[in-house]
């Protein structure tokens, strides 16, 4: 059959309460979703309906006309429920509405398709919904046998207007379901989105999991990545079990803990009574109620968030909650959730065909919302096999922050994705202007940066800028020495060669005897402390494999804190320190090894190569340097030659061996000779 375009009639459906049904009949499941699937195909294709997604258990169906949509789901529904399940009873919830197709390589996106997933979502099992553009069509065309119920206009979630809201009844026979779960279920403040909610199906499905254990849960990550619009979200599907509502309450505008009480009572319509303290007056209206609270954007004033949550806990047994902040609040009780990036195309997928396909890089949650917002802006954009590869390097380079994101796709009304890659080389010039409706601190990504940066003391803003030196992260040593002490690094003379002829009779070396290490250097600041302050805060990333513990800054914030250095003036001392301690690095490694047919990648090279690479782009900038880098590059010629590296150690003799009047010391320089000459003939085209 024809795809359904122009006007369309969406049908979505899926199974309430699978996820528990997965857990306790997993084998029953199974064969239960193959009758399901089934059922759903053949009844919606018998109804000229076209099948164009299914996720899981969710079917999403496109029509041509409303009749066929609703015939076509009350037929499915008489099915199931006629059918015996067995250990695992199904019962599907549907949603239908009406609305123009933007159709692409057989599958359907932009608003209709978000509002009948939201539609969808508020309904419960065996219930059908219509809205209200569905309605109109079907006022006329009606079959006999199904009533249209006016439930009323309802506030869907991630949703700017209210959607008018009919069940469909069948023969005339009236179930009765539970109220919807929709914003107005229950008492609430939660601001209306007016964007879709991408992904993060797993987030949210954790957010309810510890909420329901824990009374305190904050939600911790950086800038950018969404926290606010998560909680949101997570929330909104939970107003049918706090009886008394949930309320979101902004802290930007916050200030001191007088202000704390005076934005939950202001949330709450709680009016100050004269000669009692208004935490007092809260607490008391709060101690019988059963709510949950959204306290947003707590780490301006994490000191009084915390007292305040603190006091809130202690005094009403029955409410819970939900802080978002780039640092935890430290109290008693607290539960920790750490929000990761979008998940983003992986370089090595750019060499694979299915991978780097419109289609292929399309299952990544940043590629989703770039392209979710990018058709926002410009209804006409496409992702094509062309041009997919420089949307997945786009989304790469953002890291997956989702704000990041959608100022780049901003940017698609001007830019085609090619010129917007190129562009990118910049990201803060590229999206130097923003989203005029956005809060001022998210107007941009460097002011989004700024707003953490500045809540930052002296000695963390000192530290932060420094730690921009490194690339692909650090260990604690390293930042110690770089960026936490002043004592000079012990740079002296070369190491002694040692030379021997390897088993295919070339001449190499291997470096042996004493060599400075920076092992006795004490830093000057609190760095561990620091460094743990600058990770509550999500300006640092820490992550533990095999027993010890890497450092690492997201790119963007890092891209961040080098242009804060070099403004500081402080640029180059740090870059020459990073220099001289990867020098120091490089060579005591060396003279440690005692088999230099040792795979690189199998060692703490492979960890710091990054750091290495930038340590000999440094040694380039200055005359002084230069003799550095090309220590270096003789500690790591053995380990290019035996593992297939040459043209990578050709990349950067080509660049150092024009300069050979820098090179004060001798053997270096006839080193450096000597190793050109070998790697010329070894790379010959």
């Amino acid at each position: 059959m024809s795809i359904p375009t122009g006007t369309v009639t969406f049908l979505f459906t899926d199974i309430e309460g699978s996820t528990r049904m997965w857990e306790r009949r997993r084998e029953a499941m199974q064969e239960a979703l193959k009758r399901h699937d089934t059922i759903l195909r053949l009844t919606i294709e018998s109804h000229r309906g076209y099948v164009f997604k299914t996720v899981g258990d969710a079917f999403c169906a496109a029509f041509t006309t409303a009749t066929d949509a609703l015939e076509s789901a009350v037929e499915i529904q008489r099915k199931i429920d006629k059918t015996d399940w067995g250990e695992a009873p199904i019962r599907i919830r549907m949603g239908m509405h009406t609305g123009t197709a933007e159709e692409r390589d057989g599958d359907y996106f932009g608003r209709a398709v978000n509002r009948v997933a939201r539609l969808q979502s508020a309904g419960h099992g065996g219930q059908v919904l219509v809205s209200s553009s569905t309605q109109e069509l079907l006022a006329d065309n009606l079959p006999e046998h199904i009533v249209l119920k006016d439930l009323g206009s309802r506030r869907l979630k991630d949703l700017d207007r209210p959607e008018h809201i009919y069940q469909a009844q069948i023969g005339g026979k009236e179930e009765q379901f539970p109220q919807l779960k929709t914003l107005d279920i229950r008492p609430n403040n939660l601001p209306v989105q007016v964007t879709s909610f991408i992904g993060r199906e797993k987030e949210i499905d954790e957010i309810h999991r510890l909420l329901n254990a824990a009374r305190l849960l904050t939600i911790n990550c950086p800038g950018g990545i969404g926290k606010t619009r998560i909680s949101l979200h997570a929330t909104t599907e939970l107003l049918d079990i706090f009886h008394d509502g949930v309320w979101f309450i902004d802290l930007v505008p916050v200030s001191g803990k007088d202000g704390m009480w005076q934005a939950v009572a202001g949330a709450l319509s709680i009016r100050s009574e004269t000669g009692i303290p208004l935490d007092n007056t809260v607490i008391d209206r709060l101690k019988n109620k059963e709510l949950l609270l959204i306290l947003d954007n707590c780490e301006q004033l994490v000191l009084e968030a915390a007292e305040t949550a603190g006091a809130l806990l202690a005094g009403c047994p029955d409410i819970k909650i939900l802080a978002t902040s780039r640092e935890a609040l430290s109290i008693p009780g607290e539960t920790v959730y750490q929000i990761q990036p979008l998940s983003v195309p992986s370089a090595a997928e750019e060499t694979q065909g299915e991978k780097s396909c419109a289609a292929g890089i399309s299952e990544y949650e940043s590629v989703r919302l770039f392209i979710d917002r990018a058709l926002q802006i410009r209804q006409t954009f496409v992702v094509t096999n062309e041009n997919a590869p420089a949307l997945a390097q786009i989304c790469r380079w953002l890291d997956g922050i989702p704000l990041a994101i959608e100022l780049a796709a901003s940017r698609v009304k001007m830019f085609s994705l090619k010129e917007l890659y190129e562009r990118l080389g910049d990201r803060f010039e590229a999206l130097n202007r923003g989203l005029r409706t956005a809060p001022p601190r998210q107007q941009t990504l460097r002011a989004l940066i700024d707003w953490s940066y500045d809540l930052l003391d002296e000695e963390e803003r000192e530290l932060f800028m420094k730690l921009s030196v490194f690339t692909g992260g650090w260990a604690l040593k390293a930042a110690e020495v770089i960026c936490g002490s002043t004592a000079p690094l012990p740079v002296t003379a070369p190491p002694a060669w040692r030379d021997f002829i390897d088993p295919d009779h070339n001449y190499t070396y291997k470096t042996e005897g004493s060599i400075a290490t920076y092992n006795d250097i004490k830093p000057d600041l609190d760095v561990i402390g620091l460094l743990e302050r600058l990770v509550d805060k999500s300006l640092v990333i820490a992550n533990q494999t095999d027993g010890s513990t890497r450092f690492v800054m997201l790119e963007t914030v890092r891209q961040y804190g080098e242009q804060k250095l070099n403004d500081s003036g402080k640029s180059r001392e740090t870059l020459k320190r990073h220099l001289h301690y990867f020098l120091l690095f490089v060579e005591n490694y060396m003279t440690q090894v005692e088999d230099v047919t040792q795979n690189i990648w199998d060692t703490p090279i492979r960890e710091e190569y990054p750091n290495i690479q930038t340590a000999l782009k440094i040694s380039l900038t200055e005359k002084e340097y230069y003799e550095y880098g090309v220590r270096i590059i003789s500690s790591l010629f053995t380990y290019w030659q035996y593992h297939g590296s040459e043209m990578e150690a050709r990349v950067w003799l080509e660049q150092f061996y024009p300069f050979p009047d820098y090179i004060q010391d001798p053997l270096t320089r006839t080193w450096i000779t000597l190793m050109f000459g070998w790697i010329l003939s070894s790379t010959l085209d």
